[in-house]
């Protein structure tokens, strides 16, 4: 059951130590999606009142009233005789800006944690150490402590520790654990059998 809890606390561990990167992440994921209501808008449509080729040239006369045209000239032809103006919203630039921005924060954050700066770096390692002692148990049996995860025996002592837990039972990182050998605990044993009996 702890190990089902474990990748949750991970990510919460790394949320809780990386709240400036995580805002920033946040930031360009709602910027990149409240950019897309901006998106190419027609802000002109002009249909032709009339058109003339001449040759590879199409001049088209659009009616401003009064009995007045105004004329574009053109090497292609316009669809259906009509002008269409598009312009990119400035909402959307801005909005498009702001996430790459986030963007290349973060990403900057990241080389720079790689080159070994930890407080801009994600603290992944650490975070993975600070979690393991959710995976670790202990159960008192013949006056020894057993010290134990995953159902393997990482260590028995005469004393019970509440301190720096990983630093006394000799642990670093995960597979640490995998590599200690399997084992039950007396009542551990006593509760499988009962529950074969059971069924």
């Amino acid at each position: 059951m702890r190990l089902l809890f474990y990748p949750f606390i991970i990510l919460y561990n790394i949320i809780r130590r990386n709240i400036a990167k995580f805002i920033w992440i946040i930031v360009a994921i709602l910027s990149f999606n409240f950019s897309n209501n901006y998106s190419e808008d027609i802000i002109e449509k002009k249909e032709a009142s009339y058109v003339i080729k001449e040759g590879n040239t199409y001049t088209y006369f659009f009616d401003v009233g009064d009995n007045r045209y105004s004329t574009m000239q053109t090497n292609k032809p316009l669809k259906n005789n009509t002008y269409y103006h598009k312009e990119t919203q400035s909402g959307y630039i801005l909005w498009r800006i702001l996430a790459w921005i986030a963007i290349i924060i973060v990403s900057i954050a990241t080389i720079i944690g790689w080159g070994g700066d930890d407080s801009a770096g994600w603290e992944i390692e650490y975070c993975l150490k600070e979690t393991l002692p959710l995976l670790i148990t202990c159960e008192l049996e013949d006056g020894k402590y057993y010290y134990m995860a995953l159902g393997r025996l990482i260590k028995v002592t005469d004393k019970p520790r509440t301190h720096d837990i990983l630093y006394h039972l000799d642990i670093r990182k995960f597979t640490d654990i995998l590599n200690c050998p399997k084992f039950k605990t007396k009542r551990q044993n006593r509760s499988e059998k009962l529950d074969k009996i059971l069924k």
